[in-house]
């Protein structure tokens, strides 16, 4: 549509007040008018796609321009005679406008954006087949995977409440139990419905976690081009969150299926904010507090999302930046939170009660603060040398107590360095000091000041947070190579996105060849913990669970091997101490195994399977007395 040719002073005025500027609609019109003299007033800015934006009329949902039905049809000279009067600016004229639009306004749909948008539909439908097929075939080999002796017993195999299937028993428990460190309803929830529907057949539910993060890859995609509007970097960013190597652990490992479901809500929870932010209301804001809830309930990590919400409300999303007005937008956006930061208190006070309850709580009196403080800023170095060179990757790495404290203040150092230069940067590259903080925040209840069951670190806490890493480096890599084409005049933009396409393609085919490889060691108890003893040391935890391995696969001498290994790094281990004499009473030496027996419930009293074993070997050997002491004791216990 055109505005046939008002006076260029009256022009300016007018649209100062308010007057509609509708953007051109056909080529013969136009020439038409411009031959008679017609001001042809071009569009005021344009979307990140370039389609023209057409102020201030009221729009549709889908963005189009409300024009009335009557404007259409108004002759050339009506049209000119109401462009040059004040009627059209007069408050009267707007709101009769506004009406007009509000009673059956006709869209005026721009063809650049329809073709983009159709453009842009058919690259979206490509990029998630992509992402789907490459998940399949670095993920597809787990439908031969086992479960594993290590955590999956607790979550399936031995659960006699999981097994049972879908059952109101069951969910009673998914509700009310706070065990296994973590009030997490949802998951129990999953794995009993891969009970009922695939019962013992451990590749299913292999394939219900690969689902689960093939759905993530697709969401990781679609908030990223939705908060940036950058279409091959998201595409990109989603490849690699899909196809890193520290990722295989959440995936493959079905006892973590908390990791991938909480990320899914996660990410829905991140998608309904977007929406959120587009139009604020009421029924948005608790599709949010919906979806955030759910995340909880899968697993508590996702406790610091209200945190991310706020860089996201710097970058991408720019709605505040410093200024005049800041600290008062800034107190409007903490307050937008307060309700989801609250879920968020309410969801660590839960995780602590089941860490205590199931005594992996290390207190500060156990480890000095200064070892935990040391720990944990050389966690997070370690965990970005695995970001960058994902090799020696393994199911659980050990606290290694000896490492010197001043490596922890040196790895401090290197990160407060690269906060400092990022924070620099914030100008330029403000994508830079989201990510950065990103992932430092959502790292944060992981890191190692609370150390949960002796475990240092685990690649499954890097599920999320490596987000704000992938963030940093796409965008990152992407400006530099942009910026080629002006400090080398002679490289053009063709060779430019050549290199681009190039580099991007390299980088997630090493990515999933990598996965591929990782995903090979998780088959059975055996491999993946033969891998762990491979690439780490004093890994007591993945000796004694290879002596219980191959003591059910009746390998004794093996076994006791495995056995030995573990006291020689903790000679107090009270498991590795029953394991041990365990299979010398396989081997009908009960008064080894007596001894055993009795250390293991010296290290840990409340051990009633020690004890048990303790009053048959001391029957065995003729010490009845206490034989049946320790027989009554075990008794007790149960």
């Amino acid at each position: 549509m055109l505005v046939p040719p008002p006076i260029r002073d009256r022009t300016r005025p007018l649209a100062s007040e308010g007057a509609v500027f509708v953007p051109p609609q056909s080529r013969d019109r136009t020439r038409a008018l411009a031959s008679e003299g017609a001001v042809l007033v071009p569009p005021l800015s344009r979307d990140r796609e370039g389609a023209v934006l057409v102020p201030p009329l009221s729009r549709d949902r889908e963005g189009a321009a409300l024009v009335s039905p009557l404007s259409r049809d108004l002759s050339l000279d009506r049209t000119r005679a109401l462009a040059s009067t004040r009627a059209l600016a007069s408050t009267r004229a707007l709101a009769s406008t506004r009406a007009l639009a509000s009673k059956g306004a006709v869209r005026v749909h721009h063809p650049s954006r329809d073709r983009t948008r159709a453009l842009a539909s058919e690259g979206a439908v490509l990029v998630a087949l992509a992402l789907v097929l490459a998940n399949l075939l670095v993920y597809g080999q787990l439908v031969h995977s086992q479960f594993l002796a290590f955590d999956d017993n607790l979550y399936v195999t031995d659960n006699a409440i999981v097994k049972a299937g879908l059952t109101w028993k069951g969910v009673v428990f998914a509700f009310t139990s706070v065990s296994y460190f973590y009030w997490h309803p949802l998951t129990w929830l999953s794995h009993m419905l891969d009970a009922q529907l695939f019962g013992g057949a451990a590749g299913f539910h292999h394939l219900t976690s690969v689902a689960i993060h093939v759905l993530n890859s697709l969401l990781v995609f679609a908030v990223f081009r939705w908060s940036t509007g950058a279409f091959w970097r998201s595409a990109v960013l989603a490849a690699l969150f899909a196809l890193h190597p520290q990722h295989v652990e959440s995936v493959a490992w079905i006892a973590e299926r908390k990791d991938v479901l909480s990320a899914f809500f996660w990410l829905c929870a991140t998608a309904a904010y977007l929406w959120y932010t587009e139009r604020r209301s009421g029924s948005r804001y608790a599709l949010l507090v919906a979806a955030f809830l759910m995340a909880l309930m899968a697993k508590p990590m996702a406790l610091t999302l209200p945190l991310v919400l706020l860089l996201m409300d710097y970058w991408p999303l720019q709605r505040f930046r410093p200024g005049e007005h800041g600290r008062l937008v800034l107190g409007r956006l903490i307050l937008e939170k307060l309700p989801l930061a609250a879920l968020s208190l309410g969801s660590a006070v839960v995780t602590y009660v089941g860490q205590r309850n199931m005594g992996a709580l290390r207190t500060l009196a156990a480890v000095p603060f200064t070892v935990k403080i040391s720990n944990a800023l050389l966690n997070y170095v370690k965990y970005l040398r695995d970001f960058l060179w994902p090799q020696g990757l393994a199911i659980l790495y050990p606290l290694d107590r000896s490492t010197p404290v001043w490596q922890g203040w040196a790895a401090g150092l290197l990160l407060a360095a690269i906060s400092v230069a990022v924070l620099r940067a914030r100008k330029r590259h403000p994508y830079l000091v989201a990510g950065w903080l990103w992932w430092l925040v959502v790292l944060l209840p992981t890191i190692g000041l609370v150390s949960v069951g002796g475990v240092s670190r685990a690649d499954r806490f890097m599920y999320l947070p490596s987000l704000g890493l992938l963030t940093c480096v796409v965008w990152g890599a992407a400006d530099w190579l942009q910026e080629w084409p002006r400090r080398f005049p002679r490289v053009g933009h063709k060779l430019t996105a050549t290199v681009a396409a190039t580099l991007a393609g390299l980088a997630i085919a090493l990515c999933g060849l990598c996965s591929y490889r990782q995903t090979g060691y998780w088959r059975d108890t055996v491999t993946v913990f033969q891998r762990a003893d491979a690439v780490t040391r004093n890994n007591m935890v993945a000796y004694y669970t290879l002596g219980n391995e191959y003591n059910n696969q009746r390998r004794i001498p093996e076994a006791i091997r495995q056995y030995r290994r573990a006291l020689q790094v903790d000679p107090r281990y009270p498991e590795a101490l029953y394991g041990l004499g365990f299979s010398l009473e396989q081997l009908g030496q009960p008064s080894e195994a007596a001894a055993l027996f009795s250390a293991a419930v010296e290290a840990k009293p409340g051990y009633a399977l020690a004890w048990l074993h303790l009053g048959r070997a001391l029957m065995q050997t003729g010490h009845r007395e206490e034989g049946e002491k320790a027989l009554a004791k075990a008794a007790q216990l149960k």
